[in-house]
């Protein structure tokens, strides 16, 4: 079993937590997000991020990075299979441009049906002003 020194893992979760706290690119793209979908998408991309991070955090405290270093094929094998991910979503993104879908954010929003079933302009709050108002 391998010794931990507790103050040296607190050491590291504390300059991770640093680093994380760091404008970048996460941060422009939680912003773009958040900005343009609105909050709940904003709040998913945080949640995704911040996944990211505890995995890798998680992997780095396991000693995946000395694994890594030791076997010296490792680390350009997982740089060429990220590269080759990044080129499949270029290609899939360019793809999608041929054949651009409305997605569902961009979609217009019908208005809210009444309580008589019909599209009101605006909510009611009685049967008799919905009935009043969407003739």
């Amino acid at each position: 079993m391998v010794h931990l020194d507790t103050g040296l893992l607190v050491l590291f979760l504390g300059m991770d937590l640093l680093l994380i706290c760091t404008p970048g690119p996460d941060m422009l793209y939680v912003m773009a997000r958040s900005l343009g979908q609105g909050r709940r998408t904003g709040l998913t991309a945080v949640a995704g991020i911040c996944s990211g991070y505890t995995v890798h955090t998680i992997l780095a405290a396991a000693g995946l990075a000395a694994a890594l270093r030791a076997v010296s094929a490792a680390l350009p094998a997982m740089r060429y299979a990220g590269a080759a991910y990044l080129v499949f979503l270029a290609i899939k993104t360019l793809a999608s441009l041929r054949n651009p879908a409305t997605p569902v954010w961009a979609r217009p929003r019908s208005p809210p049906a009444g309580c008589c079933g019909r599209a009101c302009s605006r909510p009611c709050s009685t049967r008799r002003a919905c009935c009043s108002t969407c003739r």
